[in-house]
């Protein structure tokens, strides 16, 4: 009866006290305790959610910066271009075309 009581008290038979409701021997972490450091696993995983959106919204818009540039530039590139065709068709067989060439001016002085 001695050892049962003494078993009800809070100790085992190697004279230690139990540990209760903690369940298989459980450890508590190092540093703080509290149950913010019950879920240290889930600030590694979130940390790293992040820096994987945060990339591929970098990426993303790297991307779209450099398809927009080079789609602006073509289309400066096309204006410049329609404008010489359009001033080449109006000026064409004209004394003001560029490409005509200039031999009765001198003649007729």
């Amino acid at each position: 009866m001695a050892d049962g009581a003494r078993r009800a008290g809070g100790a085992s038979a190697g004279g230690r006290p139990q540990r209760r409701g903690r369940g298989c021997g459980a450890r508590r972490p190092h540093g703080r305790a509290g149950p913010w450091r019950a879920r240290e696993g889930e600030g590694r995983i979130r940390r790293s959610c992040d820096v994987g959106v945060g990339g591929f919204i970098l990426v993303t818009f790297g991307c779209w910066f450099h398809c927009r540039y080079n789609y602006a530039k073509l289309r400066i590139q096309e204006r410049i271009a329609r404008e010489g065709i359009k001033n080449k068709i109006l000026y064409e067989s004209t004394h003001l075309d560029p490409e005509r060439k200039q031999t009765n001016t001198n003649s007729s002085k």
